[in-house]
């Protein structure tokens, strides 16, 4: 059996709310390979065995406190494999982007980081909340042994599959053609822009979504407002300032 631990740092716990819930759905395939020895507000041990030595250890939220980092590299010590969990944990998210802001302003906060800057991290499992199907499926590649792999298309690969027309071409700033799919593109499907909760494409072309944009007469700011909120550490990598 693979010894597995879901972990939360400072977080809305979001995420691992959405997979207690769900996780019912999907026993029946994890049962024989899986053996859970920490899942946080489901299954906690003392609190001096939170670290536990697992084979996988998934881990939501960001280091915003120097408990929070002791912890983290606590579990990248005792883990074989470490999954982010969620966006905030992969990108920075939410986090990454408002405590620059109030930074700029003047109150004294740290700047927040996801968890790569501080450890290594095996696979990055975006969403926010993430997919609890994804989560699944993720877990049963690594206990067999493989390693899984992202999404390899955009937002705007689904929408036509669904029936649904471009809001792009409605004059609404969307971020679906950069936007990491696999989620379904429910955003759109309600006419709601996508902000790109699960990160980046993985062929993501900015300066052409940017051209774009211009081309249909849209403003690059709401496009680089949105970008900052998911994307965290991505969007300095696209040059959103």
């Amino acid at each position: 059996m693979v010894r597995v631990a879901v972990y939360s740092l400072s977080s809305c716990e979001g995420c691992i709310s959405v997979i207690a819930t769900t996780l019912h759905r999907f026993l029946n395939e994890l049962r024989s390979f899986v053996d859970f020895e920490y899942f946080k507000i489901v299954l906690e041990p003392p609190l001096e065995a939170e670290a536990l030595y697992v084979d996988i250890a998934f881990v939501e939220g960001v280091p915003a406190t120097e408990e929070d980092k002791r912890a983290l590299q606590l579990i990248r010590e005792r883990s074989a494999k470490l999954v982010s969990l969620g966006t905030c944990a992969s990108t920075g998210g939410l986090g990454y982007s408002s405590s620059r802001y109030i930074k700029e302003s003047g109150a004294s906060v740290e700047a927040l980081e996801p968890l790569s800057t501080y450890v290594k991290v095996d696979y990055a499992l975006t969403g926010c909340p993430v997919n609890p199907e994804e989560f699944a499926q993720t877990l049963l590649l690594l206990a067999k042994g493989f390693n899984p792999r992202p999404s390899d298309y955009s937002v705007c690969f689904d929408c036509p599959l669904k029936g649904r027309a471009c809001l792009l071409n409605k004059g609404v700033v969307c971020l679906g053609p950069v936007a990491m799919g696999g989620c379904g593109a429910p955003c759109p499907q309600l006419n709601i822009p996508c902000h790109g909760c699960r990160g980046p494409a993985l062929e993501a072309d900015f300066d052409s979504f940017f051209k774009i944009l211009e081309a249909k007469g849209l403003k690059h700011e709401l496009a680089e407002d949105m970008l900052r909120k998911f994307m965290g550490k991505f969007a300095i990598e696209v040059k959103v300032k």
